[in-house]
């Protein structure tokens, strides 16, 4: 039986870029809350080109803003792949 497993890929970003991403961003875990392991945070105008792929069912996004600047925000889709990839 094959798991079914989530990637993600950022087609726009746009939020405030900052030393660490300590004010605006997107912060995505490899699980159902913050409490799972980080894959990542992300700021900034570069749209992130690294795959993310969840090792389950699951990924949690948190995207966090302090309203100080305003970017134009940021599009990810995803979609359903097997464990193998496909």
């Amino acid at each position: 039986m094959l798991r079914q497993m989530i990637r993600l890929t950022f087609v726009k970003f746009d939020v405030e870029l900052s030393e660490n991403c300590a004010f605006d961003h997107l912060s995505i875990f490899d699980g159902d809350d913050d409490r799972s392991p980080i894959i990542g945070v992300y700021c900034g105008k570069a749209t992130p080109q690294e795959l993310i792929q969840s090792a389950a069912t699951t990924l949690f996004l948190v995207f966090t803003s302090d309203s100080s600047e305003n970017g134009q925000g940021f599009v990810v889709t995803w979609q359903a792949v097997d464990s193998t990839g496909q």
